[in-house]
């Protein structure tokens, strides 16, 4: 059960960093909030319609935003925004 315990906690932290990182990564980058907001759910790993559902906006402005962001970012795949947001120093 202790065991259980400590990987449930390893988890929270690994999705708190998840998210302190990406938004540290919209700063530095200057994301517009609407871009910040996608650019944590795109760090989470989810697709463009997941995106577009949870925002309550279309997939062609959800398109428009993660193309946005991987223009300012300078990647051109989800995991290359991946390995940037867990790489980064502030």
């Amino acid at each position: 059960m202790a065991s259980l315990d400590r990987f449930f906690e390893w988890l929270l932290w690994q999705s708190v960093q998840v998210a302190g990182f990406s938004l540290l990564v919209a700063a530095a980058y200057k994301l517009t909030p609407r871009e910040s907001e996608v650019v944590v759910l795109l760090a989470y790993g989810r697709t463009l319609a997941i995106i577009a559902r949870d925002l309550q906006i279309a997939k062609g402005t959800a398109r428009t935003h993660i193309e946005s962001i991987y223009r300012k970012l300078g990647v051109h795949k989800q995991q290359e925004l991946i390995d940037l947001v867990e790489g980064f120093q502030a």
